[in-house]
């Protein structure tokens, strides 16, 4: 069921809070109806989402049945959309923050490092050697290409490679920052 994954990938990517999810589960007539017949959504019924343990016990039992990274593609998607239509830079860099949650240093994704690069512009900006707007500016361009590359992309399988292929980073570096990068030589 799409509308179920979609709601779940929701949840695990903290768009939707768990009692939000746990309250349209109980009362999706859809939902309801396929408890006997689906075994993933008997057992996404009987989570008991008051336990602390019941995101963990979701995330669990969603990629035991979903692909990671056709979640990871939606998450970052949502993400990048969010980012658009941000209007204060903590927003934004909030944003950046949760997306870089889904990285590892052993990660095959070249999209999660490229916003793992992106934590040097918000340092930039703590710092005082880059201008709050220009980050902004930067990382909006950086999250209007990806949407617009996963708007194009039809198939899951195209969606990985964007996934496995990133999106350069092809903002310009500043003076200050080129000051700040030759600092630490």
């Amino acid at each position: 069921m799409k509308t179920l994954k979609l709601k779940i990938f929701e949840v695990l990517s903290n768009i939707t809070s768990i009692q939000n999810f746990e309250k349209w589960l109980y009362e999706e007539p859809k939902i309801i109806n396929a408890v006997g017949s689906d075994d993933l959504i008997y057992d996404i019924m009987t989570i008991d989402y008051s336990d602390k343990n019941s995101f963990s016990e979701l995330e669990k039992l969603a990629f035991d049945h979903y692909s990671y990274e056709e979640f990871l593609a939606f998450a970052i998607e949502k993400y990048c959309v969010k980012i658009l239509n941000a209007t204060k830079a903590n927003t934004v860099f909030g944003l950046i923050y949760l997306i870089n949650r889904f990285f590892n240093y052993k990660t095959e994704y070249a999209l999660l490092w490229d916003f793992y690069e992106l934590f040097d512009l918000i340092d930039l900006v703590e710092y005082g050697h880059m201008k709050e707007k220009s980050a902004i500016k930067s990382i909006k361009k950086i999250a209007s290409g990806i949407v617009e590359s996963f708007e194009q992309a039809i198939h899951l399988d195209e969606k990985v490679e964007l996934l496995k292929a990133g999106h350069r980073i092809q903002h310009t570096t500043n003076d200050n920052a080129r000051k700040w990068y030759k600092l630490w030589k």
